[in-house]
């Protein structure tokens, strides 16, 4: 079988496994193939849609939101992700006197509207909101749920947040009546300044034809960022944990580059970063059409 990304005919088989859960339960025994070239690692087969989309809604991380130990998780990982964007000047802390430089690579506006991707209770979203007009989507419904008490328990201002409930795959598709949500409308008709997507594409059945899209929804000089595990630096160093259920697919930094290539994504840089709390080795990218 040729590699989905780079088209290399050398791929290996490196797992056999068969989940006792979700919708692969019952199947003939999965595996994930490795190509050689490019190092990309993903199942076959691959889920349907139909399977995903009621796997995201219902099955996915049964902890609730309002879960000290996810909460802590979940801040802390906001925490961080915002210092990264600091620390790689991917913006500019504001009131400095600094021009702003709109050759710099990774410079953003230093305000505008941003959209996280798969956002769960919001906490990125809430962080970013002081500086942007911060939005979300996200397909758990319970994630979407909690993240409303979030937004008025973390803080005693009303903040701007608007966090939808939805695949990135469906926003934007009609809804069964024909008619689209508020939220629907007033999204669709802007552009944002920055695209975030965190633990996102590892997940989607096609995620070149996901990051095509993300890049419509890009304005001038707007920017994606993505965060996914790193195969060569896999969780607690045993790549094997990384096999389960919701990974369809596991990026090394040429895969990666490859996949945004495909969409038509200008790569800006591709480096690693280690998280706080679960100490796992994460690939970051920063793209722009």
């Amino acid at each position: 079988m040729t590699c989905p990304i780079c088209e290399s005919p050398d791929t290996a088989l490196v797992h056999i496994f068969n989940d006792e859960n979700g919708p692969h339960q019952g199947r003939e025994l999965d595996g994930v193939l490795r190509c050689t070239d490019c190092g990309l690692a993903y199942r076959d087969p691959l889920p349907t849609q139909e399977e995903l989309d009621h796997y995201y809604q219902h099955e996915y991380r049964p902890v609730p939101p309002d879960n000290a130990e996810f909460q802590k998780y979940s801040r802390a990982m906001a925490d961080w992700r915002v210092s990264i964007l600091s620390s790689r000047g991917i913006w500019r802390e504001p009131f400095t006197g600094e021009p702003y430089d709109n050759t710099f690579v990774h410079a953003l506006p230093q305000s505008g509207d941003v959209v996280d991707v798969g956002c769960g209770v919001g906490d990125f979203v809430l962080q970013t909101s002081d500086r942007y007009f911060s939005r979300g989507i996200e397909p758990c419904a319970q994630y979407v749920d909690g993240s409303v008490n979030r937004i008025y328990d973390l803080y005693d201002d009303e903040r701007d947040v608007d966090i939808l409930h939805s695949s990135v795959e469906h926003w934007n598709e009609p809804r069964p009546t024909g008619v689209m949500s508020d939220g629907d409308i007033q999204m669709w008709h802007i552009r944002f300044s920055m695209v975030t997507a965190f633990h996102v594409l590892e997940h989607l059945r096609d995620p070149v034809a996901v990051l095509r899209k993300l890049g419509t929804w890009l304005e001038k000089d707007g920017r994606i960022w993505l965060e996914v595990p790193d195969y060569d630096h896999p969780l607690n160093g045993d790549v094997a944990l990384e096999y389960h259920y919701a990974h369809l697919w596991i990026f090394t930094a040429k895969s990666l580059r490859l996949c945004m290539e495909a969409a038509g994504l200008t790569v800006c840089d591709v480096w690693n970063e280690v998280a706080p709390y679960t100490q796992r080795t994460c690939l970051f990218a920063i793209g722009r059409v």
